[in-house]
């Protein structure tokens, strides 16, 4: 199952929202470096969960939500235009005690679904992929751009331009 930070934390300290979010933000920035990254940049980790527009989702296999059992975390940011709701996935992490056993395919499965039940507008689920991930991004639907990094400006903001990489996206209309 998966949890929205923000959705957890208006549910059980909305009084005070911006001391509880900061702090949980904190804590997913040191479980992402201590017990999920493999070559993530700890530099990189503290950009994206210091950004305001940065939504953290927590990937768990209860339906009630305990940070100590998070298997996944998924960080992505937005782009609404009149016509289109981007979505850009900036990091997809799996707890490195439970990678290879499919738990990252389900969850990206979950944040699809997920994603599609946002709005009714068409929308783009939108990253930047490393080498090694490119089978893994299509065995999900996702199918490469040929635009350039920079044409995505928000994602650019994030991600290190690299024209050896691909972007890949899944639209749904």
């Amino acid at each position: 199952m998966i949890f929205l930070l923000s959705d957890i934390v208006k549910s059980k300290y909305n009084d005070e929202y911006d001391i509880y979010y900061d702090a949980l933000r904190i804590i997913i920035a040191e479980m992402l470096m201590n017990k999920f990254s493999t070559g993530i940049s700890d530099r990189f980790i503290a950009v994206l969960l210091s950004s305001k527009d940065v939504y953290v989702l927590l990937y768990q296999n209860d339906h009630v939500y305990d940070i100590d059992k998070t298997i996944g975390v998924i960080l992505y940011t937005t782009a609404n235009t009149n016509n289109e709701y981007k979505i850009y996935l900036l990091l997809l992490a799996i707890n490195r005690t439970y990678r290879n056993y499919g738990y990252g395919t389900v969850f990206m499965k979950e944040f699809i679904e997920y994603i599609k039940n946002i709005n009714n507008k068409n929308k783009r689920i939108i990253l930047h992929s490393l080498d090694k991930s490119i089978n893994y991004y299509k065995s999900l639907g996702f199918t490469p751009i040929t635009d350039k990094l920079t044409n995505y400006r928000k994602l650019f903001r994030y991600e290190k331009y690299d024209k050896n990489h691909i972007l890949f996206d899944l639209t749904f209309t």
